[in-house]
């Protein structure tokens, strides 16, 4: 199985939802190529507050491609200025056909920004 790096950067504020969008990915670049798996190893977040802002709730999901929720990482707390580094040493597997998402859409108010490392298999 022939396997290559990707990442993907992505920036969400409070009451939204985002598409990752991965480096080496064909089309969109939000897809799992056909083929191909996803394996994230890392998951980087921060959250700049604006005004009054606590703390970010981030919710981040990987699903598949009707949409049905594969894996999900709910409730990750991100104090102001400070950066959560998540590693997966298995890795998140997400098969072909497939997307990642971040939500924010609790606490805040301002932006929260991940940055994810991770392989695409080809089978």
């Amino acid at each position: 199985m022939a396997s290559q790096p990707v990442t993907s950067a992505a920036a969400v504020d409070i009451g939204k939802s985002t598409r990752l969008f991965w480096t080496g990915f064909a089309g969109d670049g939000s897809i799992v190529p056909p083929g191909h798996t996803l394996q994230i190893t890392t998951l980087t977040l921060a959250f700049f507050p604006k005004n009054d802002g606590v703390i970010g709730r981030a919710n981040i999901s990987g699903r598949d491609a009707g949409g049905t929720s594969v894996w999900s990482l709910q409730t990750v707390y991100v104090p102001p200025l400070t950066t959560i580094h998540l590693p997966f040493p298995a890795g998140l597997i997400l098969p072909a056909g497939g997307h990642v998402e971040i939500a924010f859409f609790d606490h805040g108010p301002g932006t929260l920004t991940l940055d994810a490392n991770g392989l695409l298999i080809g089978q």
